[in-house]
């Protein structure tokens, strides 16, 4: 039952203007007044209209007869002054009246001119006028008892939910008064929806501003009200971000974003670009005001500006450019950002029958070749040694890595940052899957696996919810996992239900404390930062930041390249993948391991061939070699070759034994051979695709080769045919052989 005010104002006569009789007996009473100190005991009868009033409220309030008396002198000259009775001021006026003053008799009267605003006028907006500590004025009007019992049910809620006592109690004190005087009531159960938004929505004016979401949730959670109040979302465009906006295109802009069935990430995105379209129109084109205006041609110009676009265009004043970019021209990713919101735009206008069907917008506003060519997943996988230190930091933090406002605030509890920050190294989720988990999502099955019987599981189960591209699905993941969390759910205090926005469901999430679920800029500005400052490197690699997701693609990668990796499909199922093309994008080989695989392919030793070559370093110095005399002979097993162009000679692979072939049997190489100079080299020999057939295949591209070659001149003229008559071939088997080449 609402609380009633101690006095029946319906029984006043609440005119705010006066009439004749009342202005001249209110100037009579002003000039009796200016000579003379004391309020007169008897009045004229005329003005018992408006002074009744004030003695009822002030016999209820306070009958101590001097601030009596002081508040009927300074009401009756004000009245006389203005010509209205205090029913007529207006809210600046009572503002005036009410201001805090260090003058000794207005400071005195202060509360007692409050109480005839809040009980007569109903005027509540008295933050300017109540004191720093406004408990005792709140106190004296509605009852010690009613604040004290109000003030003692919030913050009990408070405190279980984990806030610190120790500074609960003066905030949720001051807040409530406040909320109390602009309500009327000293009850919880009176409190609405409408008197916490006034509140929060006047937050310059209040330095408990932060508190209203807070006491929000109490009442919620208490059946008071149907929902909390949530801070401001950033993507909620401000008064400065849609001031240069024609008005006719933004009307039809929040008409849309009111009606669209899309996801908010997405609906939000899609009506910022928008904006941006509009600030081109009325630059561009003033005559277009609605998207019912829109031609043919309003869609090529459309389309031009968005090629041109540069970073910094069409975009609010308010908003804060990065220096480095500013005038850059825009990312692919961007241009195709604005045509997807274009094409998402107009398709439902047009569907919903808002505007005529001019054009095909999906056909428009396609994403072009050229473009969408530029655009691709990209996981930027952390290395190796930086994943290292943050696995290290993520399983050794301590009270000293968390900042002092964590600890003096006691914001999050050490067991919160040591869960959700091993949760983020080792479970591979994405940032919305790690906030929206359920308490209890951990399990340890009997069958889990072991090292060594009787020793602890390495890995346990976790229960991971709808996700973006996935049902619910149960996953596998280390028992460090599994440990972390059971240490913050023993210390973890009961929190109320919240609504998962995915689901529309009331769930218990894991990561929620003080009666809130984990914001998602926790991760990347709070904990991220942590764990970077502990492993001593820092925040950004040459890949850009160190953002929540990329621990994902990390993960990813490693599984896949480990000694006995993951196939596409079980990593397709662990990371909650619709189809494996999403998968692929993760699955990126490391640099080690494609070193690796490359050596082992043996491309360079698949083109590259080595003979043995043997060097005579008599010959050279006798100046018998600059004579044209043989003095490098190439070893073909069989026999030596002594052709200075080896390496072109078609014949290689298939000696047809021209005048530049030694047998071995020959006399002169065993004389050669005996020499103490003589040198021995290795060199290469790249190899054609039929010479490599050659080599690989056998003795089948072998004849394949000789027949090819039959009638190819040698180095000395003649064919293969001519000199042999095609016999003369020498076998692969040995040209190749282990005496003659180094595999």
């Amino acid at each position: 039952m609402k609380w009633q005010m101690p006095l029946d104002i319906s029984r006043y006569d609440c005119r705010p203007n006066l009439d004749e009789n009342e202005r001249e007996a209110l100037a009579d009473l002003v000039l009796e007044l200016e000579r003379r100190r004391k309020f007169p005991r008897q009045t004229s009868p005329t003005l018992n209209r408006i002074l009744q009033p004030l003695d009822d409220v002030l016999a209820w309030f306070d009958p101590n007869p001097r601030m009596r008396n002081a508040v009927f002198r300074f009401c009756i000259r004000e009245m006389h002054q203005q010509q209205q009775t205090y029913w007529g001021w207006s809210e600046a006026t009572w503002l005036t009246f009410l201001k805090p003053t260090d003058a000794p008799t207005r400071k005195d009267i202060n509360h007692h001119l409050m109480t005839v605003a809040l009980v007569l006028v109903g005027f509540t907006n008295l933050r300017q006028a109540l004191p720093f500590r406004p408990e005792r004025y709140v106190s004296k009007v509605f009852g010690a008892e009613a604040l004290c019992e109000a003030v003692e049910t919030v913050c009990d809620q408070l405190v279980s939910w984990g806030f610190s006592g120790k500074h609960v109690r003066l905030h949720v004190n001051r807040c409530l008064c406040y909320l109390f005087v602009k309500n009327r009531s000293p009850y919880l159960c009176d409190l609405n929806d409408s008197v916490l938004w006034w509140m929060y929505e006047e937050g310059a004016k209040f330095s408990e501003r932060a508190w209203v979401p807070r006491i929000s949730r109490v009442l919620a959670h208490l059946g008071i009200v149907s929902k909390p109040i949530e801070p401001d979302n950033p993507m909620q465009p401000a008064a400065t971000t849609v001031a240069d906006i024609p008005e006719a295109w933004l009307a039809w802009c929040n008409r849309w974003y009111d009606t669209t069935l899309v996801s908010g990430k997405t609906r939000k995105s899609a009506f910022f670009q928008l904006l941006k379209v509009g600030r081109w129109l009325y630059k561009t084109h003033p005559e277009v005001v609605s998207p019912a205006d829109w031609t043919r041609d309003t869609v090529t110009d459309a389309l031009a500006m968005i090629h041109r676009l540069q970073v910094g265009d069409y975009v609010s004043s308010a908003f804060h450019h990065n220096p480095t970019r500013f005038g850059q021209p825009m990312r692919p990713q961007s241009k195709k950002s604005m045509l997807s919101a274009l094409s998402l735009f107009f398709r439902d206008c047009q569907n919903w029958e808002w505007i005529p069907i001019r054009f095909d917008a999906a056909r428009c506003f396609a994403i072009p070749r050229s473009l969408s060519r530029l655009i691709g997943p990209s996981p930027r996988v952390i290395a190796d040694d930086v994943w290292a230190k943050l696995l290290w930091a993520g399983m050794n933090l301590t009270e000293e890595d968390i900042p002092q406002i964590h600890i003096r605030h006691q914001l999050y509890p050490l067991a919160f940052f040591r869960a959700i920050a091993v949760m983020w190294l080792f479970a591979g989720l994405r940032l919305g899957e790690i906030t929206r988990l359920r308490l209890g999502c951990i399990h340890w099955e009997p069958g889990v696996h072991r090292v060594e019987e009787n020793t602890p599981p390495t890995v346990c189960l976790l229960d991971v919810p709808v996700t973006k591209t996935s049902t619910a699905f149960t996953k596998p993941v280390a028992a460090v996992v599994g440990t972390a969390v059971e240490a913050w759910e023993k210390v973890r205090p009961t929190q109320p239900l919240c609504v998962d926005t995915k689901t529309g469901e009331s769930v218990h999430f894991l990561f929620a404390y003080r009666g809130k679920q984990v914001g998602h800029a926790f991760l990347n500005h709070t904990l991220i930062p942590i764990l970077c400052r502990k492993a001593g490197i820092p925040e950004s690699d040459a890949r850009g930041r160190i953002t929540s997701h990329r621990a994902r693609a990390t993960i990813a990668s490693q599984l896949a390249n480990t000694r006995q990796p993951m196939s596409l499909l079980e990593l397709q199922q662990w990371l909650g993948h619709q189809t494996p093309n999403s998968t692929r994008w993760y699955v990126r080989p490391t640099p080690m391991r494609l070193t690796q695989s490359y050596t082992e392919a043996g491309y360079f030793d698949r083109n590259l061939r080595r003979i043995a070559v043997l060097l005579d370093q008599a010959a050279i110095r006798s100046g018998a070699a600059a004579n044209g005399e043989a003095w490098r002979y190439y070893d073909l097993g069989h026999g030596y070759c002594t052709y200075d162009f080896f390496d072109q000679c078609p014949h290689r692979m298939a000696c047809a034994k021209c005048s530049f072939y030694v047998p071995k049997e020959d006399s002169r190489m065993h004389l050669l051979e005996a020499q103490g100079n003589l040198q021995r080299m290795l060199q290469e020999i790249p190899l054609t695709d039929e010479e490599q057939a050659a080599v690989e295949d056998g003795m089948e591209a072998l004849e394949k080769l000789e027949r090819r070659l039959r009638d190819v001149p040698t180095p000395t003229g003649l064919t293969p045919r001519e000199i042999q008559n095609g016999s003369g071939f020498v076998a692969l088997e040995a040209l190749f052989s282990p005496s003659s080449q180094d595999f």
